[in-house]
Formats: structure tokens, C-alpha cells, sequence
């Protein structure tokens, strides 16, 4: 957005609308996520999402402590955020994929 700063909440509609495309239900803040997605297969597949401005070491610390309570956990990085990640020296983000965690980026 120019000329204003983005905040968490414009990236909830664009994440939702795709995790509905997959056929999942979905809420925002639920117990101090988010938002959790849910798709009814046999058995259940619940996503827990995080949407940040930027992509940091407390994001994925915060995407680990969720792990225990989910099948998958997203997470969602702002544009601006995302700008940084091209940039090779972004250790954070290295260490999440080498780590073996992955990540989808979303152009909205």
C-alpha cells in the first residue's frame, strides 16, 4: 500500500480466500492465532496461520510453538516483508528452509 503502512489484519481476507479454495473452514483469532483453518477429510487437517508484516526469528520461533497443536502451520508474509527475503544474506529465512520447513509465498 503506498503512502500507508499495512497492517496485519489486510493480509487475513487474501489468506483466507485461498485456504478456502482448498476447501478449508476458516476463523481468525482463535486462541492467540491468527487463524486456523480446517478441512473435514478423514481425519481432520487443521492449519494454524501467522500473518506478518515481515519475516523474522520470532515468527518461526512462534510457527514452532504452534507445531504441538496443528497438523500444518502457514505463514503469511507481507509484501514488504517479502522484499527482504530476495536479498541472500537473510539469514532467518535461510535457516527456516534449511531447517526443513517450508514456505508458499501469495502475490494478492
Amino acid at each position: 500500500m503506498q503512502g500507508k503502512r499495512q497492517s496485519e489484519t489486510s493480509l487475513y481476507g487474501p489468506v483466507k480466500r485461498y485456504l478456502e479454495t482448498l476447501g478449508y473452514t476458516v476463523k481468525g483469532e482463535v486462541c492467540g492465532c491468527d487463524l486456523v483453518a480446517i478441512r473435514g477429510d478423514e481425519p481432520p487437517v487443521v492449519v494454524i496461520g501467522e500473518l506478518k508484516l515481515s519475516f523474522s526469528l520470532d515468527l518461526v520461533l512462534q510457527a514452532v510453538d504452534r507445531t504441538a497443536a496443528c497438523d500444518e502451520v502457514w505463514l503469511a508474509v507481507g509484501p514488504a516483508g517479502r522484499k527482504r527475503l530476495r536479498d541472500p544474506r537473510v539469514s532467518t529465512h535461510n535457516r527456516y528452509v534449511r531447517g526443513g520447513c517450508g514456505g508458499s509465498y501469495l502475490n494478492f
